[in-house]
């Protein structure tokens, strides 16, 4: 694209021009459809990245699901337990690790807790599932993937 002077411009029939006013109008018009555009499909992510994962975030909805799984009456049952063991979850627990890991550990007289990947409220609800539900390790593995 080049600048041409006004005393220079010659326009032939296939010469478009448009006014900048209009130019302008257009392309906000086009920005604000691609932002919602953007806006719906961040929130399809989000929707599909809880579906995907498998944790407390899924079971909010429904005491039912919350009732089988934890065999807590409700949500906020299991919310009100969870923050009565909360505080404990940065104090000294009793991790579960392998052997190897526990030999390290105290070989070295040092504390040492396995680092996980999932929230402590995921790995509570890991716990009463096996528990309450009596689901098997490997269906626990594959749904906390």
């Amino acid at each position: 694209m080049r600048t041409i002077r006004r005393d220079d411009f010659n326009p032939t029939k296939n010469t478009r021009v448009c006014k900048t006013g209009e130019r302008a109008s257009v392309l906000t018009e086009e920005n604000e459809a691609l932002r919602l555009q953007i806006r719906e499909l961040q929130h399809q992510v989000e929707v599909l990245q809880l579906r995907q994962r498998f944790g407390i975030e899924r079971l909010v909805g429904s005491d039912a699901d919350i009732r089988f799984y934890t065999r807590f009456a409700s949500h906020s049952h299991f919310m009100a337990f969870w923050r009565l063991v909360e505080p404990a979850v940065n104090s000294k627990m009793v991790w579960i690790t392998s052997a190897k890991t526990t030999a390290s550990a105290s070989s070295s007289n040092t504390v040492s807790h396995q680092t996980t990947k999932r929230p402590p409220i995921d790995e509570l609800l890991l716990f009463l599932m096996h528990l309450s539900a009596g689901l098997l390790l490997r269906d626990l593995a594959e749904r906390f993937k």
